[in-house]
């Protein structure tokens, strides 16, 4: 079983005016025409790594456009609209809805997220080119730790995606846009609960901790842990179960009548919700299968047998990259330093001027001779 396929967003157009650097405009462009790419290739053939790329330039430029707002030096004559195509809503036909969105928080989460749904379907292609070599006892040792090596790629590129919905969207960005602007009516990518259920896909089932030269007894010295082993598949069922729960309960709850965005749709749609079920009992198996390779410990020994209180994958925490321009980037840095400088230079020279022009006080001072 591989990693959830994101569908990818794609984007409007925007006229960033006189209110950006010319740069954002053409990296802003960028993006878009990527994501118009990707979503007319097949599947096999999606460059996700030029994406990735793309986001790499385009986001610092956003973060100087939101750190000049914030800070007065750009004055928004109105609030932009941004539009961007809702995939994890349930819909008719199977058809993403494109969305207007009038908040630059708004387009930094989407675009955010975007660039998780990048990190998280790169993860899932670098480990499916893998092939199942853990079963392949002619395998050298040399291309085993290769393969071993991309997998632990794989694996930091899920916990990137995770650290992305959990810590910044949905703790730092979300809650930005509601103390600046209030709670509304959202798509479902765009609520703190639905991140919290992404951020819970970061498991690749072809984990580090399951890749065995053999799949039964007798297990090689060098073989992980198979406490360890169980212990990450119920952690996985914990997490599944747990996400599925909570994309069901949204599903419950739909807009009111009198939204004044009626393609935003609580529910979160079926394709994700089913991959949920699916993983759950996935990784159920796998626990139990993993019990029976050793003798299966009593009840009160299987805790203690476990380890505890470590993540086996935890996410990593995202930052936003540093501003392009505007306060907080290198530029404007570097611009202080100089005029701090300047204005020490110039109460040096006006100390030292003073210096010259005051009148003596040594002894004597004034008296000819």
């Amino acid at each position: 079983m591989s990693t959830y396929l994101y569908e990818l967003p794609t984007t409007g157009t925007i006229s960033f005016g006189d209110f950006c650097v010319d740069t954002t405009a053409f990296t802003r462009a960028d993006l878009r025409g990527v994501l118009k790419v990707t979503k007319r290739t097949g599947t096999d053939d999606k460059d996700y790594l030029r994406l990735i790329k793309v986001l790499d330039d385009y986001l610092p430029y956003w973060h100087g456009i939101m750190a000049c707002v914030v800070s007065g030096d750009i004055r928004l004559k109105s609030e932009p609209q941004f539009s961007w195509r809702t995939t994890l809503s349930a819909h008719l036909f199977h058809m993403s809805p494109r969305i207007a969105l009038a908040s630059l928080h708004a387009d930094l989460a989407s675009s955010l997220l975007t660039y998780a749904f990048a990190l998280s379907n790169f993860a899932r292609v670098t480990v499916a080119s893998l092939s199942s070599y853990e079963y392949d006892r002619a395998i050298s040792e040399i291309e085993r730790k290769a393969k071993d090596e991309k997998l632990n790629f794989a694996v930091t590129m899920l916990c990137r995606a995770s650290g992305i919905f959990s810590t910044y969207v949905s703790e730092k960005v979300l809650l930005d846009w509601d103390k600046g602007e209030g709670a509304s009516v959202r798509p479902p990518n765009l609520r703190k609960e639905v991140n919290a259920v992404l951020a819970n896909l970061r498991f690749s089932p072809k984990s580090a901790y399951d890749n065995a030269i053999s799949t039964g007894p007798p297990l090689p010295k060098s073989h992980p842990s198979i406490p360890l082993i169980f212990k990450f598949h119920f952690e996985c069922v914990s997490l599944y179960s747990s996400a599925r729960a909570l994309a069901m309960t949204l599903g419950s709850t739909r807009p009111s009548s009198s939204s004044s965005n009626p393609d935003s749709n609580s529910e979160v749609c079926i394709e994700l919700r089913r991959y949920l079920a699916d993983a759950s009992a996935f990784h159920t198996a796998l626990a139990h299968k993993w019990l029976g390779v050793d003798p299966v410990p009593k009840q009160q020994d299987l805790q203690a047998r476990i380890p505890t209180g470590i993540l086996a994958v935890p996410a990593k925490p995202y930052t936003l990259p540093s501003p392009a321009f505007g306060p907080g980037s290198v530029e404007h840095a570097r611009l202080q330093t100089e005029t701090l400088t300047l204005e020490h230079d110039d109460s040096s020279g006006d100390e030292a001027l003073a210096s010259t022009t005051s009148p003596r006080t040594y002894a004597g001072a004034g008296s000819y001779f």
